[in-house]
């Protein structure tokens, strides 16, 4: 004990001595078991870490598919009934489905999202009320008393956090605006405890109710009417594999049975967690393997700096062991220094990881539910000290075997001699160099393509602009707003409102939701098509303003105009790619064509014609990495089919974002007592889809450019040290006639035509390695030649400046001076 702490005490004055390489070290140290950490500790909460339920390795989710294209849709309440009745491998099956309640309050009405659930729903993920209880199995029924859960956020808001909240009553009703909605009186029954927001990953949930008080009811009774998430438990012994080989049987049992509501559907069952784990992976594996690539360029550049001043020590180590030092006893020594250095830089690290833990959760809060947490556990404690411990090792063995190989008669001739490191030693700094370059070549061009693949997603062509673009929705209550006229009027009231406000620059009126969201799909019918149906239709009801508040091109034949009057020729426009389709190839021959929209199937209606007026140019509403959910638009006007859910298009002179709370008030006013929502600007909502690539990106980016600053310090260093050690050597060279352009050739070529060597490698495994890169690219190959050659280009650019200034010093060599050195 009292050798380990003499130790520790010269490896602290020993570092203490060379402050430069101390903090150099330090750096590298902290940046690369900092990255390595937080990604583990990311990888760990979302990957590898149990959910937090009851039999969570038991836990599936249930999907409804249609085809290879959609592997996972919501259930309908009928097929889930079938599904739960059918099933031998799941012992229980639950379900929610996206409830949305209108609830009034003092100031006016609020929407609400909130689920629907089925009885067993709370015990199986083994929530329990702070407040109050759950709902008893007989308030499960249609004709039980309207009672109501609430969640933490909402008991605060609605009722202050009182604690005798149980009991108290919600004025609310359905916020879908259906026509048979009507406010009643809801129950609370109890308060969910502080943090849970239901189990549909893709929503936040601030209430619950029994699945026969779902508002509409009457979708609960729709075969095709998909709106539940559905969770299971498989039954002792059951495995996943087998739960989802009997989905797929019973759901095409069901697609027989029910052809036409059913028409190609499938069921699937798959671990929970894994549809958002899947789109995690990926991009945490990419991180992973560019933190672990910067932690071993730092540990090479550490090594390198500890072979350097390993020849400045030499001196020092001979003497001691011509005192009487063993080689174990230098051997450990060097190593406790390093250890040192790995243990003062890894406790920065880490703390700089919880830095990076919680950047990355900000940026991709979306992907990640809200039952996931991200937290200290024992896997992550061990993969910290042990990323710690090899570091030390890792940059700390070759120099301390150099070291302990010390021969104290040969070092002191070779001393004489003015010699200062071995041949094993220079080979060991240039293998060094080499794979230091190697390595940094990789990670560039990982963080290049993802550059690239950024930029295109951020500078693809949408169709329109989405720049100073807010959208925002009102569902009008239909007890104050029941037919068109009135609906045709709140368009009009609320356009004009928002259009008076400063900042403003246009606004159009849509009928249903505007897009990226989907509103409705339809099949379509022409003379062109010589019979059957175009399917995969989205319609969208529009003003005439659309198109000039959208920035959309209209390319063919007329807009819609104020004149297209309900009791007019129904007019309607045409995407570019739907009019090609209708003129029979010619986008131009679609004006003027007849259309009509296929409303029945059993017994068969369409509804009236519809005349294409013009043709518009093709729109990627959902982003450039959305899926789009139909093949085809076409846009009919308000005025002759109105809707009573009215979306604004708001464009503003500059950002929207201070402009909102605003807006919403005044519509609000204008449209009480109807809930004002989706209040959101549009290149929010686009930026949503890349927002883990920009993530993904700049860390990436910044791994490469720290990895380019080590390798350019490592080539610089290892060069300088070698001039240093060769200055005899030079200087006899100088005296023998050799001319200074000589010189700089020879000590150029020699450190470059290492870094070729290193270059080239780090070229073929990248070649290798980029492909599984590829679902994470858009818009550039995984081996993209540019990129590759950009990398390599540049990075040999710097290596050459990187030789070039110690070059020039051992051109200025004083063959005097140089001759009477040491």
């Amino acid at each position: 004990m009292a050798t380990l702490l003499k130790d520790l005490r010269y490896g602290v004055r020993s570092l203490l001595n060379m402050p430069l390489l101390a903090v150099a070290a330090l750096a590298c140290i902290a940046i690369g078991v900092g990255a390595t950490v937080s990604v583990f500790t990311l990888l760990n909460a979302t990957l590898l870490q149990r959910l937090p339920y009851p039999d969570a390795d038991r836990l599936v989710r249930v999907w409804a598919t249609h085809g290879p294209e959609e592997p996972r849709r919501d259930l309908s309440y009928l097929n889930y009934q079938d599904l739960r009745a059918g099933s031998r491998t799941i012992e229980q099956l639950e379900a929610a489905a996206r409830t949305r309640l209108a609830i009034l309050n003092d100031v006016g009405v609020e929407r609400v999202r909130g689920e629907s659930v089925t009885p067993g729903y709370f015990a199986m993920i083994g929530v329990e009320p702070a407040l109050g209880r759950t709902f008893a199995p007989e308030e499960y029924a249609a004709d039980a008393p309207h009672l109501i859960l609430i969640g933490h956020d909402l008991w605060q808001r609605r009722f202050g956090g009182r604690r005798d909240v149980v009991g108290q009553t919600l004025e609310a009703r359905g916020a879908w605006g259906g026509e048979e909605t009507t406010n009643r009186p809801y129950q609370v029954l109890g308060v969910l405890p502080e943090g849970f927001t239901g189990t549909i990953e893709d929503d936040e949930s601030e209430f619950w109710l029994p699945m026969a008080h779902f508002e509409p009811q009457a979708n609960l009774e729709r075969r095709g009417q998909r709106i539940l998430w559905t969770l299971g438990k498989l039954a002792p012994g059951a495995t996943v594999e087998q739960a989802d080989q009997e989905m797929a049987t019973l759901g095409r049992t069901l697609a027989a049975e029910y052809p036409d509501d059913n028409d190609g559907f499938g069921a699937r069952a798959e671990r929970l967690g894994e549809n958002w784990r899947e789109g995690l992976r990926g991009g945490l594996y990419l991180l992973l393997g560019a933190a672990l690539l910067l932690l071993l360029i730092a540990c090479t550049n550490i090594a390198n700096l500890l072979l350097a001043r390993l020849a400045r020590r030499r001196h020092e180590l001979t003497l001691r062991m011509v005192l009487g030092a063993q080689r174990q006893r230098v051997l450990r020594q060097l190593l406790t220094e390093s250890l040192l250095l790995a243990l003062a830089g890894g406790a920065i690290g880490v703390a700089l990881a919880w830095l990076f833990v919680d950047l990355y959760m900000d940026l991709v809060a979306e992907d990640v539910p809200d039952y996931v947490t991200v937290g200290l556990d024992w896997r992550v404690v061990l993969t910290a000290l042990g990323v710690v411990a090899l570091t030390g090792l890792a940059f700390g063995v070759l120099p301390a075997w150099f070291g302990a190989r010390v021969d104290p008669g040969a070092e002191l001739k070779e001393e004489g001699r003015g010699s200062s490191a071995t041949r094993g030693q220079r080979r060991s700094g240039q293998l060094l160099v080499g794979a230091e370059v190697a390595l940094t070549i990789v990670l560039l061009i990982a963080a290049s393509l993802m550059f690239r693949s950024y930029d295109n997603l951020r500078t693809v062509e949408l169709g329109y602009d989405a720049d100073n673009l807010l959208r925002m929705s009102v569902t009008l209550d239909r007890s104050v707003y029941p037919a068109p006229e009135d609906w045709r009027r709140m368009m009009g009231e609320v356009k004009q409102v928002v259009a008076r406000q400063s900042g403003v620059e246009a606004v159009s009126a849509i009928g249903g939701i505007l897009p990226p969201s989907p509103d409705i799909e339809l099949a379509m019918t022409f003379p062109a098509l010589r019979g059957g149906e175009l399917e995969n239709v989205h319609r969208h009801s529009v003003d005439p303003d659309f198109l000039a508040t959208m920035d959309m091109e209209l390319l063919h034949g007329r807009n819609l105009s104020e004149a297209d009057r309900p009791d007019g020729v129904r007019v309607a426009l045409a995407s570019e790619t739907l009019a090609r389709v209708i003129g029979g190839g010619d986008a131009r021959a679609a004006v003027g064509e007849q259309v009509q929209f296929v409303v029945a199937r059993n017994p068969p209606q369409t509804s009236q014609p519809y005349e294409i007026v013009g043709v518009v140019e093709d729109v990627l509403y959902h982003g450039p990495m959305g899926e789009r959910p139909f093949d085809y638009d076409v846009y009919l006007t308000t005025e002759q089919v109105p809707d009573f859910l009215i979306s604004l298009a708001v464009r503003t002179a500059g950002p929207p974002e201070p402009m909102m709370d605003r807006l919403t008030r005044e519509v609000a006013r204008v449209a009480a007592p109807s809930p004002v929502h989706w209040v959101q600007t549009i290149q929010g909502e686009i930026e949503k889809q890349y927002s883990d690539s920009r993530f993904y990106t700049a860390l990436i980016v910044v791994y490469s450019l720290s990895a380019v600053l080590l390798a350019v310090i490592g080539i610089y260093g290892v060069l300088a040290n070698s001039v240093t050690r060769r200055f005899r050597e030079l200087g006899i060279r100088v005296a023998i006639g050799a001319q200074n352009r000589d010189l700089l050739a020879m000590v150029v070529a020699q450190s470059m035509k290492v870094v070729l060597l290193g270059a080239l490698v780090g070229v073929a495994i990248a070649l290798v390695g980029t492909r599984v890169m590829s679902s994470l690219l858009y818009g550039v190959a995984p081996t993209d030649p540019v990129t590759f050659g950009l990398v390599l280009g540049g990075l040999l650019a710097l290596a050459f400046v990187a030789s070039y200034l110690p070059a020039r010093r051992a051109t200025r060599v004083d063959p005097v001076v140089a001759l009477r050195h040491q």
